[in-house]
């Protein structure tokens, strides 16, 4: 449904030839997405005499309208921004609160602990060069990298390592790992207590036709682990919070929009100021 916001401007004009109050003009700008019109009326008063000099008026008034139609900055919806800076925070936003993965603008995101021990989804394929996101739900969990034949062991200072994230209901999600994809197998767990033994596991790129090295085979190699070891600090990636990435503009949250909404009133009011500004100058005549 179209938005349209009114904006109206009202003012008499006074005929120097006969001295009477000749005519009562209403302006009103009315803004909508995506087309924009000046709608102009004219209502004569009572007394309203048509003079040349009336004429001459309402002429150069038309004339001036489809000026102050075409007024830098008149346009734009109100509530947000262009559609398509929407359309590519939405997916974003639409994705992580999944917990799918999405190959949007070369990233891919996998929950982690969304649903009790897992990772969501717990196989990928990231071509080389894109980004992983791990979002950190309810509890302390971490990703840890590890060699196929080892799980639950860190890959040492090769692999990558979150730390552990302990998040609370009101953050859930709001906390990410990122990893760029090296295009080739990696192997990962949850380091936090028996959590890689139980199944929190996952792969990226697992190898193509080989039956032997599965997610499958991998999950049950966890779960005879004698130990599940974390590495000794955050490796391999960084730690990001959505919430400062919306506080700066380059998230998804609603502050960009609000401050566009406000910019679209503002460019409607200078064109309502122009028409009336405009109109003024001609009855001054």
């Amino acid at each position: 449904m179209i938005n349209r916001r009114p904006h109206t401007a009202a003012f008499g004009a006074w005929d120097h030839q006969t001295n009477q109050h000749s005519i009562f003009v209403i302006f009103t700008a009315i803004s909508s997405n995506p087309t924009h019109s000046i709608i102009s009326t004219f209502f004569p008063s009572p007394n309203t005499k048509t003079t040349n000099t009336t004429k001459m008026q309402l002429s150069l008034l038309l004339s001036l309208l489809p000026l102050a139609a075409a007024t830098p900055g008149y346009g734009g919806s109100y509530g947000g921004s262009d559609s398509s800076s929407s359309s590519s925070g939405s997916g974003t936003a639409a994705a992580a609160q999944s917990g799918t993965a999405s190959a949007a603008n070369g990233v891919t995101t996998i929950a982690v602990g969304k649903t009790a021990l897992k990772m969501e989804p717990a196989d990928v394929t990231v071509p080389a060069g894109q980004i992983i996101e791990f979002h950190f739900y309810n509890g302390a969990h971490s990703v840890a990298q590890s060699a196929f034949d080892s799980p639950c062991q860190p890959l040492n200072t090769t692999g990558f390592f979150s730390g552990s994230q302990p998040v609370t209901g009101a953050n859930a999600g709001s906390t990410v790992f990122r990893v760029v994809s090296t295009g080739q197998p990696m192997w990962y767990y949850c380091a936090t207590g028996q959590h890689c033994q139980r199944g929190m596991v996952g792969v990226i790129n697992k190898p193509a036709n080989n039956a032997a090295r599965t997610l499958q085979t991998y999950t049950a190699g966890a779960a005879n682990a004698a130990s599940n070891v974390a590495p000794q600090s955050v490796q391999g990636g960084t730690i990001a919070s959505m919430g400062s990435e919306v506080a700066t503009g380059t998230g998804t949250g609603s502050n960009p929009q609000r401050t566009n909404a406000a910019a679209g009133v503002m460019s409607d009011m200078r064109l309502v100021g122009a028409v009336v500004g405009l109109a003024a100058v001609v009855f001054a005549l």
